[in-house]
């Protein structure tokens, strides 16, 4: 699957994006129809460290789904 990444306030590193292109590969695996999506990854402005914002929008052919922001460590 193709996606587009996105790092809003940072550079992202490429072991990074690797991660995330591998991790939504095995989507895949659940279900076929997706055809692309995007990636947005940023940084929240509190001073915790848990200050990491990544949201996935994936489009596959009946609908498009959002994924609810996570602020959990990988």
């Amino acid at each position: 699957m193709k996606l587009q990444m996105h790092s809003i306030h940072f550079d992202a590193d490429q072991r990074l994006i690797d991660f995330i292109q591998k991790k939504a590969d095995k989507l895949d695996t659940f279900y076929d129809r997706i055809i692309d999506g995007e990636v947005f990854m940023r940084l929240d402005k509190n001073e915790k460290n848990e200050n990491k914002i990544v949201e996935i929008k994936l489009n596959a052919v009946s609908y498009t789904h959002l994924t609810l922001p996570t602020n959990r460590e990988v």
